[in-house]
C-alpha cells in the first residue's frame, strides 16, 4: 500500500508540472524584476533575466536610483508573486558571486514561469551564463514576442551613439554604431569595438556556441558592420562596455549606408 501511495504522489507531482528538483517557498519581498526574497530568508535571483536596476551600488551601500522601466518590473513581479506560494528549480549553478541563490520561479497556483513571463511583458533583456540555460529557447521565444509587440524595453528604450554610453552607466539601453574590429581576447572571449571610441561590446567565451549554432561567425558577421546592441552598460578597466551573451540581443542592419 505504501509503495502505492508513493507512486501516486510521484504522479500527481509530475502531473502538476513541478520538478522533482524543485523546492516549495513563500515569497516575501521583491527587491527589484529579478531579485527576491524567500521565506527562508535566501535571495533568490531568477535566472536568465536582467531587469533595470532599481538600485546602484555606491562603495558599500546601494543608493535608490531607478532606471527606466525598473520600477515598472518590480512593480509586475511584486504582483505576481510576493506573498505568494511557489516553486523555484535551482540551476546547475546553484549560487552567484553575491551568495544569492540562482534559480527558476513559478506560481504553484497555476505553474505560471516568472522568469519567461518578464521577459514577455519586455520588462528584462536575456541575461544567460553558462550552464544555468536550460530554458534558453523558451526565453528567446519570450524576447521575439516582446520585440515584436514593442513591450517595454523594445518600444521605450532610447538609442545612443558609442559615445554616449558612458552617461548611461548601469542603464538598459541601445548602442549603434559602426564595428571598427572584432578581436579575441586571452580568456576566449570576444570584443567588438566600434568606429566611434569610447565603447566596446563583450562576448564571454561559454557564450560563442550560442553563435556558432545560428550559424554566426563573430568575426566576419559584425566587422565593419552598423550594429545595434541591447544591454545594461557597466564600466571595465575605465571602459564602457555591454556584455552580450547570445546573439538576439545584436541588430545588424541591412543598409549599411
Amino acid at each position: 500500500m505504501k509503495y502505492f501511495l508513493a507512486a501516486l504522489g510521484l504522479s500527481l507531482l509530475i502531473s502538476c508540472g513541478q520538478p522533482l528538483s524543485s523546492k516549495t517557498f513563500y515569497a516575501v519581498k521583491v527587491i527589484d524584476g529579478d531579485t527576491l526574497i524567500l521565506n527562508d530568508g535566501e535571495h533568490l535571483r531568477l535566472i536568465g533575466i536582467d531587469t533595470p536596476e532599481v538600485r546602484i551600488r555606491q562603495g558599500h551601500s546601494f543608493v535608490f536610483s531607478p532606471k527606466p522601466f525598473a520600477l515598472e518590473a518590480k512593480r509586475f513581479v511584486k504582483n505576481l508573486v510576493e506573498g505568494k506560494k511557489i516553486y523555484v528549480e535551482f540551476g546547475k549553478e546553484k549560487t552567484d558571486k553575491y551568495g544569492r541563490a540562482l534559480g527558476y520561479c513559478f506560481l504553484s497556483s497555476n505553474n505560471l514561469f516568472v522568469n519567461k513571463e518578464v521577459l514577455k511583458r519586455g520588462l528584462a533583456i536575456i541575461s544567460i551564463i553558462p550552464p544555468n540555460d536550460k530554458y534558453l529557447p523558451e526565453f528567446i521565444s519570450a524576447q521575439k514576442f516582446a520585440q515584436k509587440q514593442k513591450n517595454g524595453l523594445w518600444q521605450g528604450v532610447g538609442v545612443i551613439s558609442p559615445e554616449q554610453a558612458a552617461g548611461h552607466l548601469n542603464e538598459i539601453i541601445k548602442v549603434k554604431g559602426r564595428a571598427r574590429s572584432v578581436f579575441s581576447t586571452k580568456g576566449g572571449g570576444v570584443v567588438i569595438k566600434f568606429v566611434q571610441p569610447g565603447f566596446k561590446v563583450y562576448i564571454p567565451p561559454g557564450c560563442l556556441d550560442y553563435f556558432f549554432n545560428k550559424g554566426i561567425t563573430p568575426f566576419s558577421a559584425y566587422k565593419n558592420k552598423i550594429l545595434e546592441v541591447i544591454g545594461r552598460v557597466r564600466q571595465y578597466k575605465g571602459v564602457p562596455e555591454i556584455i552580450i551573451p547570445v546573439p538576439q540581443l545584436i541588430k545588424v542592419y541591412e543598409n549599411q549606408d
